[in-house]
This record gives C-alpha cells, structure tokens and sequence, in this order.
C-alpha cells in the first residue's frame, strides 16, 4: 500500500520489478530515486553494484538492518535518505520509522524509530503490563492501521488480536517480536519471541546474538541457530581478503566479552552467503548442519595435558568431540560439575587443581597452560602414555549395595544429626522441625488417584519409611501401613468460612512438629473446595530428604499420575549404602585435606552478621517463621545475568554479594560469616542420584565488606581507595570458590569444632543462610539419572496445579535466604524468625535487597560503585528498644537448610 500510493499521490512514477536483483536491466533505471526492499536484497545489490546511480532514498524493511549494511550504503552509493521501516501485514503495513542519520552510529543496530501517525506501539510482559525503559516486552501495536483479523480464522484472530487495556472497546495485535525502549524513546527491534531457545534449561535469544555479531566489521550478516543440542553461528565475512587467519577466535572473544557462556555459540560455520528464499528472506531451512569438516569450529587438542583435559570433559559433559577452544560452561558445564571435574584432573595429573583455575580459564587451552605449571617433571614426561587409564581410575570408591542389611539400624548424617538435635528445646533456637511445608491445589485429580499414586513412592524409596530410634540411628521400616489422606471436605462453605478452616489448617501443619520415631514422617492431608478443586497441603520433615530428592519425588509421583500403568526401574542402592561408604571415605587423603584447611580457616572465621535484635534468641522458646517472597521476570533476570557474566560473576555469585551487601549495611560490623547450603551427591554409586535422602551439606563463608579490604589489586577502586561492589563481588566468590576446593568436610562438623572452642555447644552460631539452587533444571536429574527420569516428567499433564504457599523452617537459624529460577524468571525467599527483630526491619532489609537487584540490571555504572542506594537504614546495628542488649548473632547447626524443590536443584554456582 505505501509503496505504491505514496509516489503516486507526490506526482511520482511507480516501476513494479519481478524482482530487485536485476534492476540494471530495467528501462527506467536512471529515473529512479527510491527503492524500497528488504536489506538482503539491498546487499546483494551493493555487492554487484547494481543500485541505480541516481538513487537517493533507500526504504528497508522485513529483516533486521545491521550497522554494517546501513554504513555500506552510506559509503558505496548516493543515497542520503536510508530508512528503516517496521510493520507486519496486519498494521498495514508500517508501524514505526526512523531515519538513520549521517553520519551512522557506530556499532549498534538502527532501532525501527518511533510509531508512525494513529499508530500506537506498546513493549508489554506476559501480563500485558507495560515494561520499563530498557526492560525487553513484546510488540503490540495499536490504531488505524490494524486488520480486523484473518479471514475464516477466527481461533487465531482471537489469539493474535487481543482487548486493548489502554483503550477501552479497541484492540491490540501482538506482533510476536520482542524489542524495547531506547532513552531516545525509538524502539530497538530484538528479534523473535519464535526464535527464543531454550538450551541446558536456560532462555536464549538467537537474535541478540546474531544482532551483536552482525556488529563486528568482518561480519556482513550472520544467523545463530540450535543444532545438535549446541548453538551454531553461520557467517557471512565483510572482508574475503582479511589478513586475520582466525577469525573465528576473534569472533568468539568479541562475543565472550559481552554476552553469557551460555550465549556464545559452541559451532562456528563460515558462508559464502546465506541461504535466501525467492522473496529475498533468509531460509533458516537450508542452512547446513555442522560435520565433522566444520573446521572453524573445532580445533583439536594440541599437548598431551589438553588431550587429557578434554577426554575429562568428554566423560562428564557426554560430549563427542571438544575442541582446544570450547568453553566448558558454554558447553554445559556448571559449578556442581566443575567440581567433579577439577577433581578427576587434579587425581589424573597429580596436582592440586582449585575450583577457581577452572572458573578464571574455562577453555581446554586456557586451563592446560594454567595446570602445566603445577606437573612434576616426571608425570609430564610420561602423560601421554595410558591417559584413558589413569582417566577411567574412580576418584572416589564405587560402592556395592547391601541388600540383606538395608533394614538394620545407620548412622545419621551430619546434617541429619544437625536437624534432629535442633529439635530439642535445650538449644538456641530450638524446639523447631526442620521442615518444610506447601499448599498445591489442583483440578482434574482425585485424592484416590494421589493417595495411590504416592503408596507407589513409598514402596519405591525406602527414606520414605525412615524413623530415628532413640539412641539416634536411623532405620529403613520394611513394611508399613497403607498411606492414607485425611480430607476436609469443604464444599459449600461460604468465602470467609473457607478462608478461616484454611488458616487453621495451615497453622497446625507449616510449623508441624512430628515424632521422629514414628512413621511417617510425612503429612498429607487434602482439603475439598468447590469448581472441583483439591486443595492439598503438605507437610514434611526434612530428614527424609534434600531438594533433589524432594524435586525427584515430584517428577515420579506426576508420572504415575499420568501413566499409572507404566513401572518406575528398579533401585539397588539405599542410603543406608551410601552413608556408610561416605563414610570409610573419610580416612582419604582428600577428606583429610579438607579437614586441614577448615582446622587453620577456624582461627580468622568472623561471628555470624550482628544485625539489631530486640530480644536473645534464646528468649524464644517457640520460634515462628515468616515467609516473604520477590521475583525478577525473566526479561530482567536474563539482563542481570548478563551483567553478572561481563563482571565474571556467576548468577549465584551476584546474588550471594547483593545478600552480603544488604547485610552489610545492618550488621553493626562488616566482616561476618554466612552459611551456605550445598549439594554433595558424591559419586559412589550410578543410581546416587535417583535415590532420596539428605545428601545435603554445607559451608561456611566469610564476607569482609570493610572499605580497606582492597588486597593487593586496586584496579576496582576509584580515587578515594574504596572498593567497587563488581571487586568486593569478584572477591567473595573468588574466597567461596577456594572453600568449595574443601567442601568434602561439612560446615556442620566445622561448626562443631567452633562451638566447642568458644564452649558455646548449645547457640545459634551461624543463623545466617544462604541457599542457591540455579543450576539445574529437571534435564539435570536425568542427565546423572542415565536418562530414566526424563521420561517420567509428563508433558501437557490431564490435571492443573498451583502452589497457594510455602514455607521452611530450620532449628537454629533465623534468617533463610533461598533464591531459584522458575520459568526463566528468578524467585527468591526470605523464611525469618520475626519476633527476633524490631519492626519493619526485615521488610526494609528485603526491600532493599529487591531494589539493589532491579538497580544492577538497569543501571550498569552502579558496578563500579563503591557504594549501593539503599534506602535510609532506620536500625542499623541498634536495638529498637533502649536497655535491651543487641546480642551477638552467633550460630550453630543451621547451614543445612532446607531448600524445597522449586523446580530447580540444589547448588552454589
């Protein structure tokens, strides 16, 4: 329409062509002055010189326009007018322009400018809320221009021409791309919802890939695509004659500087152009798939030491072929595997590999020529020689299952004994159950259906029939009564009668304390509403199991529900077996190492954060917790992430330093110790991670916020000497990954030795928790499950859910701070002892957590300052209530704290 009215109505001439590539043929040729393609086409005509030579404006539109293209036309052609235009068939046909200015700016791709006239253009999130500047929505457009729908599809007009919120009896169409607001206030054009992937659990955008490539002057166009389960990057180089003879490193490193590990592409394909269909658009169709000839993407491994490095990581990352230059975290990798493999190259190689090598050169090459200064002489002389053997050797010992003696009576865990002993009112903070708590309602089940449906489970994982005697073993029941589900039936009731019999309920169950040695220690109890809802609220003690246990039994329990004829595979091994051979492991050279490090790390481990209290704790005989959640969406969260990277933070580093920094500004001092939650499944056995149990452990991290704590390296400080938050960040992680070198010994027996050296054996010493579980999502257990759990995870169940609530409570701690990834948005929790406090001080403290979050993704000056804006801090380091002393907030037990299965598995990365 505007192509062909809009010459027209200035007197102007309209010339029709079959097609633009062959435009020096055509009798008007020297007549022209606007051309109006797609910027394939326009670059194609470039190449061969073919635009015709009184041409002045340039209109483009139906493909993103890179920097590059824009600054060809501007240099090789006359054209003074370049435009770049947006709009699908259904606005008619143009929603936004925006003329590119000269000189072009560098870098960055044009935005498609700001709505043309009666156009409206609105950048929403999934709740159709608009978003802020900055913050990446979809594209809705809105005015004259907009179709009534499509014709005899009435099903996908309503899906795609949806009510107008802004406008009353108007409507919007969703557009499908994604985009957002510039400071300027044009659009900047982000590529396609379709075009998101979702690669080892994590959301990618292949267009803002291909967009920052599209950036760097040996590249004339690119696209990214997923093959083969890795990110591929087919190019199109500006320059045929560049003297660079690796470019691809060159690539690799510009986008490694700027995106994610997980964002940069493993694969590497050089084209000679890409594939176009006939309309002059990319046919994402017919691009090649990688070979083994893809020479660009693979360059073998060069010494022995690489040789070895990366047949490591073919074992643990089960990947065919690595090459010299993969990164191990693009590759998949994550801080749970990273220990395993740092330890198998440490046991290979005979030296003492830290965590952190890996983390600062997490490429085969980088970490060979980081390692090989640690070899002996001798070991690098003969390295070549048997690696698959010295490789296939165990690190740790395989275990053999005992079936005959799975029912006699085994120790506790450490973090078992932890929770069992807090339970006793003699301790600080006490008389609690750790424990865990959550209401599901659900259409479409009935309760015969669960009831039966968990009988199953607890046939199948023998913890689920676990007591503790009295004399503190515990023991595998081998029968037990059928399991039955109490109902409340409810039905009827009016609103505020509902409500009430469902407070009640949950009070009596979320801070439920049940006898350890008495089956089950479990409570699940159903309460019937009406429009055939099941309201079910489960209760739990944590001595059953870990979050990967807990996430493991939900992904069996949906899968029986939805094929109940189907029969889960036999298990061999019991806990029973695995903590008993933990435990002979102990007399290693490794165990004893580790034991070393925490024994001298004793001495200068500072107290837990002194925040103000308005009472001791141990004047609560009764502790009760309180819940308050936040949540980034997932537009926010990614760009956060992607900030965390471009400062060599991993997600659960930032977030571990915002919590210390939130923290900071309370406690009455600035170097305190904070209690991590880990996950420690050692490998011992194949089915270690399809069994339920308490593999549970913890760490111990001391923070130093203080401003003179700059070390030795001044470069993230400004003129006045303080330290940057991205240094103070760096170094923390920098200090927990040299703890993480030493998790084989528990923050609990850790803990243990302190409280005995201070004779302060029945404290809170460390009430502090932080919980991280980002790394994995549900492809992770059936990745180290030999895939039999990925099939038991049902897609489009026959039911609905919904989590109402939820809580954790652990003895001996008072502040639970747990952060996990849902539906690519980050979800976090604060589980607190309120009473504790003075008033409004946790909500400020949160607050102030959630607002320095939401700050670091759209602010990034704010990471080289030395200081945060938080809000005004009322009580720091003070009691609320004069003649009250603010006790020392000491710990004890407490860093196995109870991380509930949120979707996500248990981790520090």
């Amino acid at each position: 329409v505007f192509e062909l009215l809009a010459p027209l109505s200035r007197g102007g001439t309209v010339v029709l062509a079959d097609s633009a590539l062959p435009l020096a043929q055509l009798p008007h040729l020297h007549h022209l002055t606007l051309l109006n393609t797609v910027p394939s086409v326009a670059q194609a005509l470039l190449q061969l010189q073919a635009l015709p030579p009184n041409l002045t404006t340039l209109t483009l539109a139906g493909e993103a326009l890179s920097s590059a293209l824009v600054e060809q036309v501007y240099h090789h052609s006359w054209v003074t007018h370049l435009y770049n235009l947006y709009g699908p068939s259904e606005d008619t046909t143009y929603s936004t322009a925006y003329r590119i200015p000269l000189p072009p700016a560098a870098g960055a791709a044009p935005p498609i400018g700001t709505p043309i006239a009666h156009s409206q253009v609105y950048l929403l999130d999934a709740q159709l809320q608009l978003v802020p500047l900055g913050v990446v929505g979809e594209i809705y457009l809105a005015g004259a221009g907009l179709a009534r729908g499509y014709w005899k599809r009435a099903e996908l007009t309503a899906e795609r021409f949806v009510p107008n919120p802004f406008g009353v009896g108007t409507r919007l169409y969703r557009t499908g791309d994604r985009g957002r607001y510039r400071a300027d206030g044009c659009i900047e054009y982000l590529g396609r919802l379709d075009q998101q992937v979702k690669l080892r659990g994590v959301r990618i955008e292949l267009g803002e890939i291909e967009s920052l490539l599209a950036q760097h002057p040996q590249v004339r166009e690119a696209v990214v695509a997923v093959q083969a389960d890795q990110l591929v990057a087919y190019w199109v180089t500006a320059n045929r004659n560049s003297a660079n003879a690796d470019p691809v490193t060159e690539l690799r490193q510009f986008i490694s500087a700027r995106l994610p590990a997980y964002m940069v592409p493993a694969i590497w394909i050089a084209l000679p152009e890409l594939p176009r269909l006939p309309n002059g658009k990319l046919n994402r169709s017919a691009l090649p798939q990688p070979t083994a000839q893809s020479a660009q993407s693979k360059t073998p491994p060069a010494t022995a030491i690489e040789q070895t490095i990366a047949a490591i990581w073919q074992t643990e990352l089960q990947i065919d072929a690595i090459g010299r230059d993969d990164n191990f975290f693009e590759l998949g990798g994550h801080s749970l595997l990273a220990m395993t493999v740092v330890a198998r190259i440490s046991e290979t190689l005979g030296i003492e590999l830290p965590l952190r090598t890996l983390f600062q050169s997490p490429t085969v090459a980088g970490l060979a020529a980081e390692v090989s200064v640690s070899i002996p002489a001798d070991i690098l002389a003969n390295i070549s020689s048997n690696i698959s053997t010295r490789i296939s050797q165990p690190l740790f010992p395989t275990l053999t299952p005992d079936p005959d003696q799975r029912h006699q009576p085994f120790p506790l865990t450490e973090i078992q004994q932890a929770y069992w002993i807090g339970r006793h009112a003699a301790f600080e903070l006490g008389n609690v159950s750790t424990h865990g708590y959550r209401e599901i309602e659900v259409v479409g089940l009935t309760v015969a259906q669960v009831e039966q449906a968990m009988q199953r489970l607890i046939n199948r994982h023998e913890m689920l029939r676990v007591i503790v005697q009295p004399d503190g073993q515990q023991r595998i029941l081998a029968e037990v009564p059928p399991y039955r589900i109490n109902t409340l039936d409810l039905r009827g009731y009016n609103a505020t009668e509902t409500t009430a019999r469902l407070i009640e309920l949950r009070n009596q169950l979320s801070h439920q304390v049940l006898p350890t040695d008495t089956y089950p220690l479990f409570d699940i109890q159903a309460v019937l509403l009406d429009q055939n809802k099941i309201r079910f609220c489960i209760s739990f003690d944590v001595l059953i199991g870990d979050a990967w246990s807990f996430q493991l039994l939900g992904q069996e329990l949906a899968q029986i529900l939805q094929h109940p004829e189907r029969a889960l595979p036999p298990l061999s091994l019991s806990f029973r077996d695995y903590v008993l051979a933990e435990r002979s492991w102990r007399t290693s050279e490794v165990y004893q190492r580790s034991l070393d490090y925490w024994q001298q790390r004793l001495a200068n481990l500072p107290l837990a954060p002194e925040l103000p209290l308005i009472q001791a704790p141990s004047a609560i005989s009764e502790p009760h917790f309180s819940r308050r959640s936040g949540q980034l969406d997932a537009p926010v969260w990614q760009r956060l992430k992607q900030q965390a990277s471009q400062h060599n933070l991993t997600p659960s580093g930032l977030l571990l330093a915002v919590f210390a920094e939130v923290l900071s500004a309370w406690s009455r001092t600035p170097q305190f110790t904070l209690n991590l939650t880990l996950f420690n499944r050692l490998p011992l056995h194949p089915e270690v991670n399809q069994i339920v149990g308490d593999f549970t452990s913890s760490t111990l991290l001391a923070v130093d916020w203080s401003q003179d704590n700059s070390g030795q390296d001044n470069s993230g400080q400004d003129n006045s000497g303080q330290t940057s938050f991205s240094l103070r960040a760096q170094r923390l992680q920098a200090q927990l990954w040299q703890d993480l070198d030493h998790r084989y010994v528990s923050g609990v027996e850790v803990l243990r030795q302190l409280a005995r050296q201070q004779q302060q054996t029945t404290r809170a010493l460390m009430p502090v928790v932080f919980t991280s579980i980002l790394t994995h999502d549900k492809k992770s257990i059936s990745a180290n499950s030999t895939n039999q759990v990925s099939e038991y995870s049902p897609a489009n169940p026959p039911w609905q859910s919904n989590v109402i609530y939820s809580l954790s409570q652990t003895s001996q701690v008072y502040l639970d701070h747990q952060v996990a990834e849902v539906n690519e948005a980050l979800v976090f929790n604060w589980d607190t002892i309120d009473e504790l406090f003075p008033n409004g001080l946790l909500d400020e403290m949160f607050t102030a957590y959630t607002h320095s979050l939401e700050q670091l993704a759209h602010q990034p000056a704010l990471w080289q300052s030395p200081t945060f804006p938080l809000p005004p801090l009322t009580q720091k380091g003070e009691p609320s209530q004069p003649g009250i002393e603010v006790p020392f907030i000491k710990g004890d037990l407490g860093g196995s704290t109870l991380t509930l299965s949120r979707d996500r598995d248990l981790c520090t990365r």
